[in-house]
């Protein structure tokens, strides 16, 4: 394995090490999660951004690695990164499915709503 091939693949053990460190540190505020705390709302929002930007670097790395693997190892790490990535879909698709975009902005009281729509009527009269 050449020195380009060792450096790259260290880099990106590292940076699966960090993801899987968000992934359980997401699954275990998911596991109790409470919507109407907003500080775990932002936590699981920037660990969503992490994990998007987390899949994009994972992928580079991994087009890197593969086209300097021999082809006996390509089907291997192929398998490698499909797992770690399916875990990133599944977390992402559960901090989705527990934080709504409504949960950091609460809408407008209904009185504030009918008064921005009668007004908004009675200049079109």
């Amino acid at each position: 394995m050449s020195e380009e091939a060792t450096k790259k693949r260290k880099i990106r053990g590292g940076h699966r090490t960090s993801t899987k460190r968000t992934i359980n540190a997401s699954s275990t505020i998911l596991d109790d999660f409470d919507p109407s705390n907003k500080q775990l709302t932002e936590k699981l929002l920037q660990q969503k951004i992490t994990l998007k930007e987390k899949l994009d670097i994972l992928q580079n790395l991994d087009n890197d690695i593969l086209a300097i693997t021999e082809e006996k190892d390509i089907e291997k790490e192929i398998e490698e990164s499909d797992l770690l990535r399916e875990r990133i879909h599944a977390t992402i698709v559960r901090i989705d499915s527990v934080v709504s975009p409504m949960s950091l902005h609460p809408s407008p009281s209904p009185e504030g709503t009918q008064e921005e729509g009668n007004s908004h009527n009675s200049s079109t009269i």
